[in-house]
């Protein structure tokens, strides 16, 4: 009897220290644990292979030797390790540009350790970002864990921050700092990189291009570099990053291409040739006809100093506010012409690179595209039936009507439009029609909105 009491009794201690345990353990779960679970399975590991060219070593005038093959031409591979972060389930990822520059193959490791080839999309080494596509097995179909874009234009100097990053190949290892600065412009290798997130992080070689998080897991940079020095690394704004993704993956023109400018830096004597206060800000060089640019009326030989507010002291900063710029709001920008300050207002939007022969001709200022799996997934919209508004001509009944390039078209007048040739079929019978009535479905960010809108020749 007596040994039958000390075994409850060891029990119910044992099973009381095992639910202590597990209390102390959820007790010490805080949000950092919560943010790294979520976010671990979207983090891969990127490694590079390239071929480089070692240049014969043979000196002048040095012909047949036993030794001859010691100075031939060679042709041999380097290795390199970087992060990335998954943010598209069909496998896309971003990374750094360095990380993957000159590879003549990319092969990414996900959560599990399973690993892929991977596709080259788009590289902009202007903010050192990358996307790749991982590449299925034929006949094999994966959605892949992933990471949305959060913003970054909300961030404080404090704030906790978490990176996670594969150092040395040591896959999701995670460091904890805070931000430390914001807008910080660095040089690389000759490269200016400005408006960059500073923390201290522990950023090491192998985690560049891994992911950088609020304290709530929301990614908010892609980290990129770490200076010579202890605690000091940068990441790059997430919602630039975003608007470079859906350049490459969505088929969506840059605002920089769209602005139709070519502008250079101002040297110190081409500042006081003009008559300049300073050398900052950028000179026009080139005005691209039907750009935003030759639109507003800029000019050769302008001097461009703000954009939304914010100065502009080099080339760099330019492209910089261009790509972080909203499309759905006017741009501002700010100009020097024979020494007079001048502001414009531009209302830019989206503009998408499809092919010509796939376009509709002009209908009310509207120029369409049928939505089809291939159109939609160059687009990234869930959307599979419908016309796609491709672009609106200026002053047309379309764009006093508030239509945009991105809208989709379901119906005209009574007719439901699902393909194209329904859009031919309402085209043809209310051609003649001097006002039509459309459905259009407007799929913002962070909402899908259905409106009917009239469109009047005579407007």
């Amino acid at each position: 009897m007596f040994l039958k009491t000390r075994i409850t009794a060891l029990a119910l201690m044992m099973t009381a220290s095992a639910g202590w345990g597990i209390a102390q353990a959820e007790s010490r779960r805080n949000a950092v644990v919560e943010a790294v679970e979520r976010v671990s399975p979207a983090v891969v590991n990127i490694s590079t292979e390239r071929t480089v060219r070692q240049p014969a070593l043979r000196p002048p005038g040095f012909f047949w030797s036993p030794f001859d093959d010691l100075f031939r031409e060679r042709y041999y591979r380097t290795e390199s390790l970087g992060s990335g972060v998954i943010v598209d389930p069909r496998g896309y990822v971003v990374t750094n540009d360095h990380v993957i520059r000159q590879a003549s193959r990319i092969v990414v490791a996900v959560a599990d350790g399973t690993e892929y080839e991977a596709d080259l999309i788009g590289t902009d080494s202007r903010n050192d970002v990358a996307v790749i596509r991982i590449r299925l097995p034929e006949g094999e179909a994966i959605e892949f864990p992933f990471l949305a874009f959060g913003r970054s234009d909300d961030l404080m100097i404090g704030e906790t921050v978490i990176a996670v990053g594969n150092p040395q190949g040591f896959h999701n290892t995670v460091t904890v700092g805070v931000i430390s600065a914001l807008e910080r412009r660095i040089y690389v290798n000759r490269q200016e990189y400005p408006g960059l997130i500073q923390t201290d992080a522990a950023i090491n070689p192998g985690s560049s291009g891994g992911p950088l998080l609020n304290i709530n897991g929301d990614l908010i940079g892609i980290t990129m570099a770490m200076a010579h020095a202890e605690n000091i690394g940068f990441a790059v704004p997430s919602q630039r990053v975003e608007r470079i993704f859906e350049q490459f993956v969505k088929g969506r023109i840059s605002l920089m291409d769209s602005m139709g400018l070519d502008v250079e830096n101002i040297p110190p004597r081409v500042a006081r040739y003009l008559g300049l206060p300073s050398n900052e800000g950028v000179i026009v060089t080139t005005v691209v006809p039907d750009g935003y640019g030759h639109q507003a009326g800029l000019e050769a030989e302008d001097v461009i100093i703000e954009l939304d507010g914010n100065p502009v002291t080099s080339v760099s900063d330019y492209n910089r506010r261009l790509t972080e710029h909203a499309e759905d709001s006017p741009l501002r920008l700010k100009f020097l012409r024979d020494g007079q300050a001048r502001e414009v207002s531009i209302q830019v939007q989206p503009r998408f690179n499809l092919s010509e022969e796939r376009l509709e001709k002009p209908w009310f200022g509207l120029v369409v595209v049928g939505i089809d799996s291939s159109v939609a997934r160059s687009l990234n919209i869930d959307v599979d039936e419908g016309v796609l508004v491709y672009s609106v001509e200026k002053d047309s009944p379309a764009a006093q009507a508030g239509l945009r390039p991105g809208d989709i078209i379901q119906s005209i007048g009574r007719k439901k439009v699902s393909s194209i040739g329904d859009y031919r079929q309402a085209r043809a019978l209310l051609g003649a029609f001097d006002t039509v009535e459309m459905l259009i479905l407007r799929v913002g960010r962070h909402q899908r909105v259905r409106y009917v809108v009239q469109l009047n020749r005579a407007a």
